[in-house]
Formats: structure tokens, sequence, C-alpha cells
């Protein structure tokens, strides 16, 4: 229904005069063709607007998946790490040394075979060469003792350190030339050397109680600033070669003294067969008596050495 342009009033339709002004109008009557394809314009006109109602919602919900994304994950980045109260497993990667209490290379330097055993415990292999080696699979170290047969009281003079064992609280094994260089200030510093040699060594003498040891640093030459191959702490005053003696005795007991002569103090009585550690030669001022001065258990002293004979092979027997 159509209304009046003059008083806006409604006219009926297919009226082409106002009832209540009297204006008159030309009405034009579509066809039914006419109206058809007005209604389809309609209809088409609907489906563009419900098609773009219908993008603009699947923008507005990807964008929102969008956001929600990047909020978990910034989320996730700054949140600190959960405690959780379940045991998780292992990690099959760790070693035992990380796992276990930290042992330090330099603090084995001149103790026993007995100590080793204490913290390492007695799972190693021996292998005989100019030093006697002991192996553990677990840790990281090589010690060293000059003693062909191994015993508790058996003195560990070198110890040869790869992978990730520690020589002290500072130095690591696994650190690279540059970071060995920076924390500690070598003695002499790694000499250049021609391709045969293959290797180049950086060195530093480092203190255990009343020790010095020599720790020599051994690098790879075609790769200057790797970690080091291997690392060998020494001490040279327990790489001497120990002498020992074996006590002959028709019968009775051959004395340990606190000095040279007779009427020196005794200290310890050997006997037959007893193994002694010899630790010096020394002639009396008439050069008519000969004593050694002998390591044996925990006594140390003087004795004369007409009653010991020198073991040709210098293999240690038992001191008890």
């Amino acid at each position: 229904m159509k209304k009046c342009k003059s008083c806006g009033a409604k006219m009926p339709k297919g009226s082409n005069v106002c009832e209540k002004c009297g204006s008159t109008y030309d009405y034009i009557d579509l066809d039914p063709e006419e109206k058809e394809l007005l209604t389809v314009d309609r209809k088409s006109n609907v489906i563009h607007v419900c098609l773009i109602i219908l993008s603009v919602i699947v923008f507005l919900y990807a964008c929102s998946l969008v956001f929600l994304d990047v909020t978990k994950k910034r989320s996730t980045s700054e949140a600190p790490p959960s405690v959780s109260n379940t045991t998780s497993e292992p990690d099959v990667t760790t070693t035992v040394e990380d796992t276990k209490t930290k042992h330090y290379a330099l603090d084995y330097i001149g103790k026993t075979v007995a100590d080793l055993k204490a913290d390492f415990g007695d799972q190693y292999s021996i292998q005989l060469s100019d030093l006697t080696q002991l192996k553990y699979v677990d840790y990281p170290f090589t010690f060293c003792t000059v003693d062909k047969t191994i015993s508790d009281a058996s003195v560990i003079s070198t110890i040869i350190v790869s992978g990730s064992g520690y020589i002290n609280p500072e130095i690591k094994a696994d650190m690279t030339f540059s970071q060995l260089a920076s924390a500690l200030n070598f003695t002499k510093p790694a000499p250049e050397l021609n391709q045969s040699d293959a290797f180049y060594y950086a060195y530093r003498i480092m203190q255990n109680d009343d020790l010095e040891v020599n720790t020599a640093f051994k690098f790879d030459n075609d790769s200057p600033d790797s970690s080091p191959i291997s690392i060998t702490l020494k001490c040279e005053q327990l790489e001497k070669a120990k002498v020992y003696g074996t006590v002959h005795l028709d019968d009775g007991t051959l004395r340990m003294r606190t000095g040279t002569t007779y009427d020196s103090e005794v200290v310890h009585e050997l006997v037959e067969g007893d193994v002694v550690e010899i630790l010096e030669t020394v002639m009396t001022d008439d050069d008519t008596i000969k004593w050694y001065k002998v390591s044996f258990g925990e006594f140390t002293g003087y004795s004369v050495a007409d009653y010991i004979q020198i073991n040709a092979d210098n293999i240690q027997g038992n001191e008890s």
C-alpha cells in the first residue's frame, strides 16, 4: 500500500485518488513477470548479505583461535616450572659421576688403595705397565701406583682423568682450552708443535697438602680449542721406584732401631721372612757396618743390612 504524497494518507492498492485530500496520481500496475523479477532480485540480495555475514563470522573465529594459541604459548614460556609430586624416571644419558658425590682427582694423590675402596668400591680392574693402573668402570679416573703387587697400603702417585671427571672444584676435564686458560694461570703455555707430534700440552703445578702435583693437559693438535683428550696428575715425590728386601735369619730376630748404633732404642723386632721397604742406605763413620733405613707396617727404623736381602724384582710382599 502506498501513501499520498500530499497528506501522507494511505491509499488503497490500484487507487490513483487520495480519499482524504483528493490528490491524484498515476498508478502503474506491474505485470506478473515484472513482479517475479523484483522478487528474485530481493532474494539475491538476501543471499549476498547472508554470505557476507557468514564470512565475517568465520574470520572472527579464526582470529580468536590464533589469539588463544599465542596467549597459551606466552603463558607457558613465562610460567615457572611446576613442581610434581611424582618421581620422574632418571635420564639414561646421565653419568654415574653426576648422580653421586663429586670426587676430585687432586684429593686422591698420595692416598692409598684402601681410600679408593672406601669411596669407589672394590670393583676395579688392574693393568700392569711401568705404573700399575687401577680402573673403575663407572668413573672417569685411572689411578696409578708404582707397586707391582697391589695391596690396601699401595699409594696413588698418578691419576689420569678424562670425560666428565673433576680435577678440583673449579676444573673439569671437559673444559675447552680457553675455559681452562681462564680458570688457571698456566705456568707454561701450550707450545706450538709440528703436525707429526699430533698433540700439544699445557702445564700447571698444583698443591695437594705437602705434595706438588704436576698436571699436564693433553690436547689434539688439530683441534687446539677443544676439550683436552686427557689430563694427567703426577707427583714426582711418589713416583720413585720402591726397593724391598726380605729378612733372612738363622734364628732370633732382627731389631729396628732409632739410629745406626747398637745403643739406639729398639722400635720393633723383625723375624725370618718379613719384607721391608728399604728407604735409605747408611754407612757408619768408620765404614765398617752398613745399615738400612727400613719401613715395616707402622714402624720405621734402622737395621743391619747384612740380614736383609734386596728382592731382585722389587715386588712388594706382605708387611704383617
